[in-house]
């Protein structure tokens, strides 16, 4: 998935975060420094692209900046983009 020019997997950076140590100040401070970055990017990404999902909401599929995708078994449109799932109920 690629984000601002580098690859992003949210689950896979989350669990390398919380492997760091947290033996001295300077660990801790680190560790959670990261995992404070971490979750402002994924907050700053999901707000973004759902925004631009739902503003999207009545346009056709071939003008949507992010396209849906096909598959699931429960009803909405799914997308996936940038490493996030989105579900927008349509009913």
């Amino acid at each position: 998935v690629q984000t601002m020019g580098i690859l992003m997997d949210w689950s896979n950076e989350y669990s390398r975060i919380q492997s760091l140590p947290e033996n001295t100040t300077a660990e801790r401070l680190y560790k959670y420094q990261q995992l404070c970055s971490l979750y402002e990017n994924f907050l700053f990404f999901s707000v973004t692209f759902g925004k631009i999902i739902v503003s999207e909401m009545y346009v056709s599929e071939a003008h949507k900046t992010i396209k849906p995708i096909n598959g699931g078994y429960a009803g909405g449109q799914k997308f996936l983009y940038h490493g996030i799932f989105f579900k927008f109920a349509c009913d």
